[in-house]
C-alpha cells in the first residue's frame, strides 16, 4: 500500500466528518486509551499518577516520554513508583509472547528493581537489615521470569523488545534523578498490554513448546554493559490483569514507605556526609597539584 492509500484508509483525516468523531478515531491509534485507562486503574489502586512527563535519555536534545508514572511517597523522603509503558496489540495481528526457560533461575526482586544509591544506605543500617526480608517476600511472584518478551509479527523489528528497551530506559533516568534527589525511592518497571499475553516453555521430554495465555508475567531483562546490575525484573500485564497487578503493588509500596521512611533521615545524613567528603578530597588534590 502506497502512503496516499494508506492516508485515504485513515478516515480521521476525512474533513468531511464532525471534528469529534476524527479526534476520537486519531486519539485511539496513538494508544492515548490505553494510557487514560490504565492510569484510572492504579489511581483506584491507591496511587499518585502523573501523565506527559518526560525524562533524560543518552541524547540530552531527545527526552524520553513516559506514559503513566505512578508513585507513592512519605514526608521522610521514601518513594514507591511504577514506571508505566502501555503497548497496543491488535487481536488480529499482534500478540506478546514471554519466552520461559526450562530450567528456571532465581531472582531476587529487591535487588533487581532499580533503586535509588539512598536505598543501599537505609537497608545498610541494623535497623534496615531487619526489613530486608519482609520486603523480599513481599516482591516475590508465585510464576517464574521469562527470559525474553517477543511479538508475535510480521514485522522486521520486535517491538516486545523495543517495548522493554524503551521502558527500561526511563527507569534507569528515574533512578537517576531519585538518587540526586537523596529519595530512598524503588522503580518498578510494568509494561502494560492492550490486547493478548501468551506463554511459551520449552518442554524437551516431548520436544514441543508448551504454550498458556497469561495476564501476567515477569521478564528478566539483562539491559545493557554499561549498567551496573546483570538483570532487572519487568512486570508484564494485560490491561484486564492490571487491577489485580496495582492492588498487590500497592499493598507493597505502602510497605515499603512505612518501613523504610523512618529510617530515611539517618541514611541521608551518612550519604551527604560521603558526599561532602568526596568534594572536600577533590578540592584538596586540585590545590595540592596547584602547587
Amino acid at each position: 500500500m502506497n502512503a496516499k492509500a494508506r492516508d485515504q484508509s485513515k478516515s480521521w483525516l476525512n474533513s468531511s466528518r464532525p471534528i469529534a468523531d476524527r479526534v476520537t478515531e486519531w486519539l485511539g491509534t496513538k494508544g492515548f486509551p490505553s494510557e487514560f485507562r490504565a492510569a484510572s486503574t492504579l489511581e483506584e489502586a491507591g496511587f499518585d499518577t502523573a501523565q506527559g512527563m518526560y525524562v533524560p535519555g543518552d541524547d540530552p536534545h531527545n527526552p524520553l516520554e513516559v506514559d503513566v508514572l505512578a508513585h507513592m511517597w512519605s514526608e521522610q523522603g521514601a518513594a514507591f513508583e511504577l514506571m508505566v509503558d502501555c503497548k497496543f496489540a491488535e487481536p488480529s495481528r499482534c500478540a506478546y509472547v514471554a519466552m520461559v526457560a526450562a530450567r528456571q533461575e532465581e531472582f531476587d526482586a529487591l535487588d533487581s528493581y532499580a533503586t535509588s544509591d539512598l536505598v543501599g544506605h537505609v537497608l545498610k543500617t541494623d535497623s534496615g537489615q531487619a526489613l530486608v526480608g519482609s520486603l523480599r517476600e513481599s516482591l516475590k511472584r508465585p510464576h517464574p521470569a521469562a527470559f525474553a518478551l517477543r511479538a508475535m509479527t510480521t514485522r522486521s523489528d520486535d517491538p516486545g523488545y523495543d517495548a522493554l528497551n524503551r521502558l527500561m530506559g526511563r527507569v534507569r533516568a528515574r533512578q537517576g534523578r531519585l538518587t540526586n534527589a537523596l529519595v530512598a525511592g524503588i522503580v518498578v518497571p510494568v509494561l502494560v498490554i492492550e490486547g493478548e499475553l501468551a506463554v511459551a516453555r520449552w518442554n524437551s521430554q516431548s520436544a514441543a513448546f508448551e504454550v498458556h495465555s497469561t495476564d501476567e508475567v515477569r521478564v528478566s531483562w539483562l539491559g545493557h554493559s554499561r549498567w551496573d546490575r546483570p538483570s532487572f525484573l519487568v512486570d508484564v500485564v494485560t490491561m484486564r490483569g492490571l487491577e489485580a497487578l496495582a492492588k498487590r503493588l500497592a499493598c507493597i509500596g505502602r510497605e515499603w514507605l512505612g518501613a523504610v521512611g523512618p529510617h530515611v533521615a539517618e541514611a541521608r545524613k551518612a550519604e551527604e556526609s560521603r558526599i561532602f567528603q568526596e568534594m572536600w578530597n577533590k578540592a584538596t588534590r586540585a590545590n595540592l597539584e596547584r602547587d
